[in-house]
């Protein structure tokens, strides 16, 4: 498949890029504040150079073909064989034509291929050089992690391990009734999903049974890469208290209660990473 055809089949990359660029820490050896989500072993073909069509070449960009792909959001299509656009920051890490390495990177633009900015790279032969150097990569990409969800757990109000009990539409009206809502192009026709909780790991103790959580169903690019939550779905979901809808409450069970919301897609994790959360959070 061709980087044109997965674009055209990757609506929701465009807004995972732009999530992925968006306030986590930290990895890398130039002090860089983001975390890297999509990592690869390549080699600069050009420098001055774009993949892009909308993209201007400048001293800034260069041309890189991937070789490994180490780390990516699963929504993203990125393989062996791919060449990319590769954009150095101000103070950031230089590179020269030849060099191949392994590229931490963070998502900037996807068309008919796509655009990263360079956090930090390591020469291959320091980074990737055989068994023992992948074992290092691993360890990297897992410290990497770590700090990602580190980052997430501190801004995070609420952390369950859960199963999704059903989806329904906004108990509140004036979320429910479009006659009652300004419709937008961008509207994120928002959807409960009432998560039955198997463990509390923050923000409640395990007397909570069950909590709802707002997410857009909606596919524009604003918001395809959100979470779509599915019945019977489970998994580990960091939340935030609703600051988005206007509407921090909902009616679960006959009561008012507290409502969360869920847009990144990190904020949905494996079942498994529990155990990753809990020794983050000391317990």
């Amino acid at each position: 498949m061709s980087m044109h055809e997965k674009a055209k089949t990757s609506l929701a990359v465009a807004a995972i890029l732009m999530l992925s660029a968006a306030g986590e820490t930290v990895m890398g050896q130039q002090g860089s504040s983001a975390t890297p989500s999509i990592v690869f072993v390549g080699t600069v073909e050009t420098l001055k150079a774009v993949t892009l069509s909308n993209l201007t070449a400048t001293p800034s960009t260069s041309v890189v073909a991937v070789e490994r792909v180490i780390k990516k959001p699963d929504a993203l299509a990125l393989d062996p064989g791919d060449r990319v656009t590769v954009v150095t920051q101000g103070g950031g890490p230089s590179l020269q034509e030849g060099a191949q390495g392994l590229f931490y990177t963070e998502g900037w633009m996807f068309g008919e291929s796509l655009a990263v900015r360079l956090l930090n790279w390591e020469p291959v032969s320091a980074a990737v050089a055989g068994v023992a150097d992948d074992a290092r990569v691993t360890q990297l990409v897992a410290s990497s992690t770590d700090k990602e969800i580190q980052s997430l757990l501190e801004s995070s109000d609420l952390v369950v391990v859960g199963r999704v009990k059903r989806v329904q539409p906004p108990t509140v009206a004036a979320l429910a009734a479009p006659e009652q809502k300004r419709v937008t192009e961008h509207d994120p026709e928002w959807r409960e999903a009432v998560v039955t909780v198997e463990s509390a790991l923050k923000g409640a103790d395990n007397n909570l049974q069950e909590v709802i959580v707002r997410f857009p169903a909606s596919v524009d690019v604003m918001w395809a890469a959100s979470p779509k939550f599915t019945e019977g779905q489970e998994g580990t979901f960091l939340l935030q208290q609703d600051k988005l809808t206007g509407a921090p409450t909902a009616s679960l069970n006959g009561r008012v209660v507290t409502t969360y919301t869920a847009i990144s897609p990190r904020q949905v994790l494996g079942s498994e990473a529990a155990v990753t959360v809990n020794r983050l959070l000391g317990r």
